[in-house]
């Protein structure tokens, strides 16, 4: 499955927690395995773990 998203880096940490929560649901039940993520803002520069 793939997935594809954009933000911005600087997102409100309930707002990062649910995208965190969706994501690894969707690799855990739907087998996500690429992730395409833009560049904009320095958004795929920030660590979700």
């Amino acid at each position: 499955m793939r997935c594809t998203f954009l933000g911005h880096k600087d997102t409100p940490q309930n707002i990062a927690n649910l995208l965190r929560a969706l994501l690894m649901r969707l690799i855990a039940e739907s087998k996500a395995d690429d992730f395409y993520v833009g560049d904009q803002g320095g958004f795929d520069g920030v660590p979700i773990a």
